[in-house]
């Protein structure tokens, strides 16, 4: 941990090949790829659906190969998966018969994949596809899936993921000056409770005095219409 690796971990770059091991906040690594994904995606936004389906496929189709392939890099398994989404995302809107279609051939991909060696590899993105096709359908259903009252846990997840392991090097640091063996006493469920309760409470205030305001400034600064604070405002705004 030092300077150079704090700007990298800073900008959400740190696993674009320029360090070795993680650093400061190790989870941060995947964040880092999923935004080298959102670059490209912002990228070929204006022509990836101009021929609906066809786009997306090409794109997780061009990302498989790089990752087949053995090309340097870490982005080519998200890529692949983040496109395959974009094309779920069109089986969506072609409608219920091309969804159900779909879901069923990825189903029958997953159980092939399950019971023959050969097409073990396959496993998982008729998995993912199947996962993705399900919760869009659910989503198009709306009212009445999620109660609003427990919407505020979708909103926390974010913060949840990055403030996890600084609540563990903390506790760890504090525990080890304190004398106290932390091996036996991160063993008992009281701990683990304990543990994710205060990290759940955390998350909820870093998500109401940082992310929320956060947005709101972002959408004011740059014009952008529509309430900030929620994930159901996120997917409504523009």
């Amino acid at each position: 941990n030092d300077l150079y690796l704090l700007v990298l971990n800073g900008f959400f770059v740190s696993d674009w090949g320029f360090e070795q091991g993680f650093s400061f906040i190790a989870p941060i690594w995947s964040v880092s790829i999923e935004i080298f994904i959102y670059i490209v995606f912002f990228l070929t936004l204006p022509f990836l659906f101009r021929w609906g389906i066809v786009g997306p496929v090409c794109a997780a189709a061009l990302f498989a190969v790089l990752a087949a392939t053995g090309v340097p890099g870490v982005f080519w398994p998200c890529g692949f998966f983040f496109f395959a989404g974009s094309a779920a995302f069109c089986l969506t809107l072609a409608g219920r018969a091309p969804r159900l279609a779909a879901l069923a051939l990825a189903l029958a991909a997953l159980i092939a994949g399950s019971l023959m060696p050969q097409l073990a590899e396959a496993k998982m993105p008729a998995l993912f596809l199947a996962v993705m096709l399900c919760a869009a359908s659910l989503d198009l259903l709306r009212a009445g899936i999620v109660p609003r009252r427990l919407r505020w846990i979708g909103d926390i997840t974010y913060s949840v993921y990055l403030l996890h392991v600084p609540c563990q090097i903390l506790l760890m640091t504090a525990l080890a000056i304190a004398g106290i063996d932390h091996s036996a006493l991160a063993r008992t469920p009281w701990f683990f409770l304990a543990f994710l309760g205060g990290v759940i409470g955390l998350a909820r205030l870093s998500f109401l005095y940082v992310e929320r305001p956060a947005q709101a400034w972002l959408r004011r600064s740059f014009g952008l219409r529509g309430p900030a604070g929620s994930n159901e405002a996120r997917i409504a705004a523009p």
